[in-house]
């Protein structure tokens, strides 16, 4: 497959950069315009709904089974643990290793705090939310914001962003999601065929 991927120069692209920062440096007003401008804004009012809909989830405590994972779980609680995560079997009640790491972080930063858990998962639950409507833009597709503002506030999705344990399910949303975006600037798909700038897809 032929990849007729025209990418803007980095001159101009720095350029841009430049002016964006400029603007943001005059306070508020001058980031509002930025993101007005560059198609931000419907990005940041998603990111604000989103987190504002799943707010009382930051005050959850721990339940089922957060005791197992994190809790009870000895691994998080050395370096030696961190290498058993990855390569001792049976070191977890379950093998997720990169979801068990971020746990580990989390224990060595905030310890037993669960509000650190939950925004870890919700921005996560954002951050997957930004990048399906990104995704589906670059690809055309004919309402691809509304497609992320659904998926980001669809009541299915609330034990996956208000339980700690359900933490490898934000992750891999967002990994695989950006892994997606990968790949259709890499194929030459959508706006990434010659036809039209990606910051058209903002």
């Amino acid at each position: 497959m032929k990849r007729k991927n025209r990418q803007p120069s980095r001159s101009s692209a720095a350029g841009r950069l430049q002016s964006s920062l400029d603007s943001c440096a005059n306070g508020p007003s001058g980031f509002l315009r930025v993101a007005w401008n560059r198609g931000w804004l419907p990005g940041l009012l998603l990111v604000a709904a989103t987190m504002l809909a799943y707010s009382p989830a930051l005050h959850g405590g721990f339940l089922w089974d957060d005791e197992s994972h994190i809790v009870g779980n000895s691994a998080l609680r050395s370096l030696a643990g961190l290498h058993d995560i990855w390569l001792k079997s049976g070191a977890t009640v379950q093998y997720y290793p990169l979801s068990f790491t971020l746990f580990w972080m989390g224990y060595h930063l905030w310890g037993l705090n669960t509000f650190g858990y939950h925004l870890v998962t919700l921005v996560l639950h954002c951050l997957t939310a930004l990048l399906l409507w990104q995704v589906l833009a670059r690809l055309k597709a004919r309402g691809a914001m509304l497609a992320g503002a659904i998926f980001a506030l669809h009541p299915v999705c609330v034990m996956s962003v208000a339980w700690m344990t359900e933490l490898k399910n934000t992750l891999s949303g967002a990994l695989v999601l950006a892994a997606a975006w990968a790949y259709v600037r890499f194929a030459g798909l959508g706006v990434y065929d010659g036809g039209e700038s990606p910051s058209q897809a903002l």
